[in-house]
């Protein structure tokens, strides 16, 4: 991972079945819940609208962030001249339906 490695960024581990190491993740799941059902197969829905659900979650603000919202937060913390809020959007939560790293059917665990 050539990205990691060139960005510095500190990279953590979760023990695993500690769900409490993983507070954020597991409220992100919770969040995606509201959804995308448990057992729900991704492939049925289109990326488009994946892509809505990343962005309502994204404009969503969150008491860890200080009542700020995972795109506001993401592009305060970058140099982001560059990109567009349309870039911004899918910065913090993505949601893909056909992931290089995944199956081609992605079901929520």
């Amino acid at each position: 991972m050539p990205v990691l490695a060139d960005s510095h960024v500190k990279v953590y581990f979760c023990d695993p079945q500690s769900p409490w190491q993983r507070g954020t993740n597991e409220n992100t799941n919770l969040l995606l819940r509201q959804y995308f059902p448990r057992g729900t197969d991704l492939s049925v829905h289109s990326q488009a609208q994946l892509d809505q659900v990343a962005l309502r979650l994204n404009q969503r603000p969150r008491k860890t962030l200080g009542f700020e919202t995972p795109a506001s937060k993401t592009a305060s913390q970058c140099c982001v001249d560059h990109l567009s809020r349309h870039d911004l959007a899918g910065l913090s939560i993505r949601v893909a339906r056909h992931a290089p790293t995944s199956p081609r059917n992605l079901v929520l665990p």
